[in-house]
């Protein structure tokens, strides 16, 4: 091969490679977004499932507090905008108050609540979940929008993962 030709070869793959490169930059921001949207929803579905088998036994199958939902009537809703950094039902999420409701979540659920009925959940004070699963109820709570499926977890469970709620164990009951 002559020198004429590999000068030609090396300048298309210089080429290929700058056109790869501008290609993968138009198209990254829009793959980051399109994957944060999809590890929130994982998150959300983790945390859904975790408050499913954790929580609802006082907070209710959606959040809707103790005394709301005939269950502990200590248990306050987990539902409520200051939870998700509103203000107020109508107003936009405030990133400071949410930051802030996060922490307040986590800790609460991780050491629980002295002198109440709410018990340790984190695995360092004797509770049975790790950081990440305390992640994901707090996130859950604090995004505030996947309720309805919490509750179908309750009831239903998870078909794709053999895992069952409270309808399959009924008609388990039911068929004994």
């Amino acid at each position: 091969m002559n020198t004429t030709k590999q000068v030609n070869i090396m300048i298309l793959v210089v080429f290929l490679a700058v056109l790869a490169t501008g290609i993968y930059w138009i198209w990254d921001p829009r793959r980051a977004e399109d994957a944060e949207g999809t590890q929130l929803q994982a998150t959300l579905d983790r945390g859904a499932w975790l408050y499913s088998q954790n929580c609802r036994t006082c907070h209710g199958n959606q959040g809707e507090g103790g005394a709301a939902s005939n269950r502990l009537r200590a248990a306050p809703a987990l539902n409520r905008p200051d939870l998700q950094g509103k203000p107020g039902d109508s107003e936009e999420v405030d990133d400071t108050a949410k930051r802030l409701a996060f922490r307040t979540v986590y800790n609460t659920i991780e050491c629980g609540r002295i002198g109440k009925a709410m018990p340790t959940w984190g695995q360092r004070h004797g509770g049975t979940l790790n950081d990440e699963q305390m992640r994901q109820l707090t996130v859950f709570i604090t995004e505030g929008t996947e309720w309805e499926l919490a509750n179908e977890f309750a009831l239903e469970g998870v078909p794709a993962f053999d895992l069952h709620g409270d309808t399959y164990d009924n008609v388990r009951l039911v068929n004994a």
